[in-house]
């Protein structure tokens, strides 16, 4: 019974770490364009942008993502071990992101951005979202804004 229970915890490990390989592996091969610090393994780039450090402020965050920006551009890659974000920081890939409903459920990340922005346009998702956008979008016609 203890060999049946222990092969099965095996199989279960071994299967999960080849969907996170896989993973992996897909998403290095997509990012492998966009400019970004060389990352360390297990890692990627969290000692880049002070995530390692338990004493880390926000203030110190920004500072490293700024650092980083002005080193590979508006567009940049980087890896908190195995999650891929890509960070855009020029209004025109920003606007493009911002105004497409495909793709309106946010990432886990957005979770650490609430106790900064709330849950508005940016963070909150589904039909809140829309919700929020249908209020928001008139303010920004044409008309408005000459």
């Amino acid at each position: 019974m203890f060999s049946l229970i222990l092969t099965v915890c095996v199989c279960g490990v071994m299967a999960w770490a080849a969907f996170l390989y896989s993973k992996i592996h897909k998403m290095s091969e997509l990012s492998e364009k966009i400019p970004g610090p060389p990352t360390i393994p297990l890692l990627g780039n969290a000692i880049d942008i002070g995530a390692t450090k338990l004493s880390a402020t926000s203030h110190e965050f920004l500072q490293a993502l700024v650092k980083i920006h002005k080193e590979y551009g508006s567009i940049v890659r980087l890896w908190l071990g195995a999650d891929l974000f890509v960070i855009l920081s020029d209004p025109k890939y920003v606007e493009v992101i911002l105004g497409s409903n495909k793709l309106i459920d946010k990432g886990v990340i957005y979770k650490y951005l609430y106790d900064w922005l709330g849950t508005g346009l940016l963070t909150s998702t589904g039909a809140k979202w829309k919700r929020h956008r249908k209020i928001i979008t008139p303010t920004f016609h044409f008309k408005i804004l000459e």
